[in-house]
């Protein structure tokens, strides 16, 4: 739950969304500086990599906020092995 990782930008728009639906809920695993108490998130805090399934599983569509290039994000990866609709930035590649 970083700046880099687009945390903060998720809890904005996630804000926005649960003033239009009150059915929505933000499921946050892992853990950082960023993390504030909101009406509809909960977090999960550090989810090891052996139970994320059961995260997954509960989810309807999977959010990866990241706002710098990720080689090989994955959640990206789990997410798809399990089904699930991603929503995510487009993220630009570093120019040299």
């Amino acid at each position: 739950m970083t700046t880099e990782k687009g945390f903060d930008l998720l809890l904005e728009s996630f804000k926005m969304i649960a003033k239009e639906r009150s059915d929505v809920i933000l499921l946050v695993a892992g853990t950082g500086e960023l993390k504030r108490e909101l009406e509809g998130v909960e977090y999960l805090g550090w989810v090891e990599k052996s139970k994320l399934g059961s995260v997954y599983k509960i989810a309807d569509i999977v959010v990866v906020p990241t706002i710098v290039p990720e080689a090989h994000p994955a959640v990206v990866e789990d997410a798809l092995k399990s089904r699930k609709p991603i929503i995510a930035f487009r993220v630009e590649r570093w120019k040299k």
